[in-house]
């Protein structure tokens, strides 16, 4: 689905959710650049971006959920749970994931 084919709160969503995987995969894409290979914060990061894509969906949506506040919280809710795992799955595979 392309932005312009999406509803408002839709896009709202959607912008919450590029935000919120983009802290959380990049925070720990950051960590195995800013620290050395072995370790602790470079091992937890490793280990963390190694799992399987089923996964790492359960997890962002779970992080994505947990961040909404009272005004993102209506967009989701109405986007909701299938386009929100859709895009969070499709952001995956792009990223390689």
């Amino acid at each position: 689905m392309k932005r312009s084919e999406m509803d408002a709160h839709q896009r709202q969503a959607f912008d919450f959710i590029c935000e919120a995987m983009s802290d959380y995969i990049g925070g720990y894409e950051n960590q195995l650049e800013d620290f050395a290979e072995g370790d602790k914060e470079y091992e937890e990061a490793k280990a963390f971006l190694a799992q399987d894509h089923e996964t790492l969906i359960n997890i962002i949506y779970s992080e994505v959920m947990s961040r909404a506040d009272k005004g993102t919280e209506k967009h989701l809710r109405f986007a909701g749970k299938d386009f929100i795992t859709e895009r969070i799955d499709r952001r995956l595979a792009k990223w390689g994931y």
